[in-house]
C-alpha cells in the first residue's frame, strides 16, 4: 500500500512548518523536524526561527557561563559535570545555527535568483 500525502494534509504540515510553535519531549526537537520538512514551508520563517534557536541558545550560555564563573568546580563536582553539558550543548547549538543560517540565506538567494 502506497500512502501520500493530501493537498490539505500538505496544507496543514505547511502551516505547522512555518508556525513558531515547537515539539518538546525527550528526545525530540520540533525546530530540527520542520527544517526536515522545510521544502514545504517558507524560508524566511524557517531562517526566523532558527535565528530564534541560537538566540535563545545564546542567552543559556551567558546564564551557564555566569554560573560558572561562581561555581567551585571541586566542592561541586557532579554539578559542575552538568553545567558542562550544558555550556558544550549551547556552544555547538550556536555553531549549528550559524551554519545553518547561512546556508538558508544561500539557499533564499538561489531562489530569488531563480524568480528573476
Amino acid at each position: 500500500m502506497l500512502y501520500r500525502i493530501t493537498p490539505s494534509g500538505r496544507e496543514v504540515l505547511r502551516e505547522w512548518v512555518n508556525s513558531p510553535q515547537t515539539v518538546v519531549g525527550p528526545g525530540r526537537d520540533g525546530l530540527l523536524l520542520k527544517l526536515f520538512f522545510g521544502a514545504e514551508g517558507d524560508l524566511a520563517a524557517l531562517r526566523d526561527q532558527v535565528l530564534e534557536r541560537k538566540r535563545l541558545a545564546e542567552a543559556h550560555v551567558a546564564e551557564l557561563e555566569a554560573i560558572e564563573a561562581q561555581i567551585d568546580a571541586e566542592e561541586d563536582f557532579f554539578p559542575y559535570l552538568t553545567l558542562l553539558h550544558g555550556l558544550e550543548d549551547g556552544r555547538s547549538t550556536i555553531i549549528w545555527a550559524e551554519d545553518a543560517l547561512k546556508l538558508l540565506e544561500q539557499r533564499e538567494a538561489r531562489v530569488r535568483r531563480a524568480r528573476r
